[in-house]
């Protein structure tokens, strides 16, 4: 016989995911226009070499061989699906173990994710559709389900080196989360010897995988970018960028750095920074909850740490609004895992947020329509609407 807890976390996930399949289906780009920038990985399998980010391309190529673009176009559009899944199920369960005095502000919560930049649907628009960003995410909720339940946390460093082989990048994303949840489970223990054990070899095979996909696989085997753009295209016509190609596989960190980073940095920084000021209502929401948290124990204080861990990724690259979703994603995420856990200062900080929203109606749903109105974040354009006020402030000034 179903539970009252189990039926409450269907009719949740199901509203979950009718509302993303909603948006999804609105913002799906055609077959035919999909992001090149986007579709190279997939063109790629492991006869190619063992790298990052060829872990996606096998798949496909062993799931629906012989590869084309519309074969694709499915293989991302079930894949997408899948996440939306993913993510209904870990929110639907969250919001099913809450009481009467935090169901509503862990469901705000939820809800003010899904109406935010940050929501899921940053993939589903034609710059990100199909991105590794697809199955990291998929990744972090699957670890966030299983890290708290024996045996199946096991598989947790299993999962880390997956996300490693799906794109180097998680190191900086999502993996400092699935650590922090880790080691979460270390302080519920009381440090017990398996839960300790469990975080140590997730943190080495995460290391360790990174620096193999990062620094020690093998050059690939052919002398120029237009060589292998040639040989990816006789296989299907997927579109395949030989720019991208070119800059990740035949060429060092700093052409890559004079190529993109450097070429207008200055308006991504100031951006940036306007996307930090959008954000500010948000960003209270998490400071009050570390806040609290980090005078309870040391391991809080770790915990709120792990959105630093995507500074390389700014750093390094040009997709700002692939890293400040993931900031967000990641953050949201973590304090819904210590809900999930009961944690007291998650418990606490829900149930005053229930009382915020009860005794301030309008603010929270202008918050919601506010958060609505930015859209979506992108990739290296990271959000039109900062780059409107940028621009308007150019003018103006």
């Amino acid at each position: 016989m179903p539970t009252k807890k189990m039926n409450q976390t269907i009719v949740v996930t199901s509203g979950i995911v009718l509302l993303l399949i909603m948006e999804f289906f609105a913002r799906i780009p055609d077959a035919n226009s999909l992001n090149d920038w986007c579709t190279t990985p997939y063109a790629f399998n492991y006869h190619f070499g063992l790298h990052s980010r060829f872990l996606m391309g096998s798949i496909f190529k062993w799931l629906l061989s012989p590869i084309s673009l519309h074969r694709l176009y499915l293989f991302i559009l079930l894949s997408t699906l899948i996440l939306i899944g993913l993510f209904a199920y870990f929110y639907g369960k969250v919001i099913a173990s809450s009481s009467d005095n935090t169901s509503l502000g862990i469901t705000y919560w939820t809800i003010l994710l899904m109406a935010s930049p940050a929501s899921i649907a940053f993939l589903f628009y034609w710059g990100n559709y199909g991105r590794m960003d697809l199955y990291l995410i998929g990744i972090l909720l699957i670890a966030l389900l299983i890290a708290d339940k024996k045996p199946f946390n096991h598989l947790v460093p299993l999962l880390l080196f997956i996300g490693m082989a799906v794109h180097q990048v998680f190191l900086f994303t999502y993996a400092a989360v699935i650590l922090g949840a880790l080691l979460y489970e270390c302080y519920r223990s009381q440090f017990e010897k398996s839960d300790v054990i469990r975080l140590i070899i997730g943190v080495f095979i995460t290391v360790l995988s990174f620096l193999y996909f990062q620094f020690g696989t093998s050059p690939l085997e052919y002398e120029h970018a237009a060589d292998v753009v040639n040989a990816l295209h006789q296989q299907s016509n997927i579109p395949v960028n030989e720019k991208m190609i070119d800059y990740e596989y035949f060429r060092a960190l700093s052409e890559h750095m004079d190529a993109f980073v450097i070429v207008g940095l200055k308006d991504r920084v100031i951006r940036g920074i306007i996307v930090m000021l959008l954000f500010s209502p948000i960003n209270i929401l998490i400071w009050r909850f570390w806040h609290s948290a980090v005078k309870v124990h040391p391991a809080y204080r770790l915990l709120s740490l792990t959105p630093l861990a995507i500074i390389p990724a700014f750093i390094l690259t040009i997709d700002w609004g692939r890293w400040f979703a993931a900031v967000y994603i990641a953050a949201f995420s973590l304090i819904a895992y210590l809900f999930k856990r009961k944690d007291p200062v998650a418990l606490a900080y829900f149930e005053n947020l229930s009382d915020w929203v009860k005794n301030r109606p309008l603010t929270a749903l202008g918050l919601l329509l506010y958060m609505m109105a930015l859209n979506k974040f992108e990739a290296a354009a990271i959000l039109t609407f900062a780059t409107q006020i940028h621009v308007f402030l150019q003018k103006l000034f």
